[in-house]
């Protein structure tokens, strides 16, 4: 299904211009279990045209840098609890590269008139890696693929190694170099990422979409050796 619904987000995007943003409303599908078990509602996802054109401007970057997102949201790098966002908005890293910055998303449910019966995207910019460590080292994570973000942590390159084009790699193309070497970031700061990543425990969702009994949505879930426990 997210296979129609990501070939039907592409020709949108293709077709988008300023003088039809007003009546484009693009799906991203409706969240994965992925997004569900990090409290993300069970209804569709929406990213209005409008809005898109609006952050692209304000954020550097072009509509096509955005090709493939519905994939990229439903399977992603990882998703942070937006403590800047009242009723429990969701940021969620993608794998989709913004020059040496990776996509961030703001989802949460629409706040009034038919919006309030979908999610909504309310921005999208890239965020560079000593931000992402530093949500990651606040305890804000809620879901992280490990082998992604690892891969992510260790491999992205410092912020003036050249931009990085979000078309897939040629076989020609130089190794980055990693950011431990390179001092993309605070080397301690990068090292406890890892180990809070390495030690972080994704919540549990039954096949029902709930959750297991007597326990609310897991947020900040780390174990015994890296920090904070699961709310319940």
């Amino acid at each position: 299904m997210i296979d129609v619904v990501n070939a039907v987000f592409n020709e949108k995007l293709c077709r988008l211009t300023t003088d039809n943003a007003d009546k484009v409303i693009f799906s991203l599908g409706m969240p994965s279990d992925i997004l569900l078990s990090t409290g993300i509602e069970e209804r569709e996802i929406r990213f209005y045209a409008n809005k898109l054109l609006k952050k692209a401007k304000l954020h550097n970057f072009v509509v096509s840098d955005l090709i493939n997102l519905p994939e990229a949201v439903n399977d992603p790098i990882a998703v942070f609890d937006d403590v800047s966002e009242v009723g429990g908005s969701h940021r969620i890293l993608t794998r989709l590269r913004i020059g040496n910055d990776n996509l961030i998303l703001a989802a949460g449910l629409g706040k009034k008139g038919m919006d309030a019966v979908f999610n909504v995207i309310y921005t999208a910019f890239g965020k560079p890696l000593d931000r992402i460590t530093r949500w990651i080292n606040n305890r804000n994570l809620l879901y992280v693929n490990k082998e992604k973000a690892l891969s992510y942590l260790i491999s992205t390159p410092a912020p003036n190694a050249g931009a990085i084009s979000n078309r897939e790699p040629k076989n020609t193309d130089c190794p980055r170099t990693p950011a431990l070497i390179a001092g993309a970031t605070d080397n301690r700061e990068l090292v406890e990422a890892i180990n809070i990543v390495n030690s972080f425990v994704n919540p549990i969702l039954f096949k029902d979409n709930t959750f297991p009994p007597q326990m609310s949505i897991p947020q900040n879930n780390f174990s015994n050796n890296g920090g904070k426990h699961a709310r319940s």
